[in-house]
């Protein structure tokens, strides 16, 4: 089906502190996409900052708004305050990565927290985090908020919230990334030995064989 609305993205696509910084093949792939996949959506592409892009959007004209741009607290908090005026009373405002606590200077949490209390808010806590927001109680929001079944998932989702913040802090650390190679090698190690026991198995009629089909490469 056609949907009726229009996309607006706002980037420079060349990257920041947090995601890197690269060359214009992103931009590219972008625009490649658009062309290939979607062509049917009005989508409008703003090769730009943030705060060049302002003044192209009235205030009250934008239904749901992605911010996911720098992830220090002064730049989150900067745009969130920014952009909410572009948003309609009836809005959306999402905010990615608040569950993410620790790592290098990423403080989108910490804007999160101060702003749940001010709005209706509901949550995803895996895969970074997504805040989603909205301007004012609305039916939408009471629908959501109705469902047992969604929180109930993510709550469960979110209990593993701690555990993530720790495998973050190790998978950044210096040593996790030094011992690298020598934990390839084990786990070859491992699954070679595994892949033995399980032939001298066959062979020794104690496991049955497993039927493989490989179709293409």
């Amino acid at each position: 089906g056609k949907f009726d609305c229009k996309l607006n993205a706002v980037d420079t696509w060349t990257g920041d502190p947090h995601a890197g910084h690269y060359d214009d093949a992103v931009w590219e792939e972008v625009n490649k996409i658009i062309n290939l996949k979607y062509p049917a959506l009005t989508i409008k592409l703003h090769r730009k900052t943030f705060d060049e892009a302002f003044p192209e959007f009235l205030n009250n004209s934008i239904d749901i708004l992605h911010i996911d741009g720098l992830h220090t607290y002064e730049a989150v908090k900067h745009d969130f305050a920014t952009w909410l005026p572009k948003v309609k009373d009836d809005g959306i405002v999402l905010l990615h990565d608040i569950s993410v606590v620790g790592y290098k200077d990423i403080a989108v949490y910490e804007l999160w927290d101060e702003v749940k209390s001010s709005y209706p808010t509901f949550e995803f806590y895996h895969s970074g985090g997504l805040g989603v927001l909205f301007k004012r109680q609305n039916e939408f929001y009471n629908y959501i908020k109705s469902q047992t079944i969604l929180p109930n998932y993510y709550r469960l989702r979110a209990e593993d919230r701690s555990k993530e913040h720790q495998l973050l802090s190790i998978y950044n650390s210096g040593s996790w990334k030094m011992t690298y190679p020598f934990r390839k090698i084990v786990s070859f190690v491992r699954k070679t030995a595994s892949k033995l026991r399980k032939l001298q198995q066959i062979r020794s009629g104690i496991a049955p064989k497993k039927t493989i089909a490989g179709l293409g490469q």
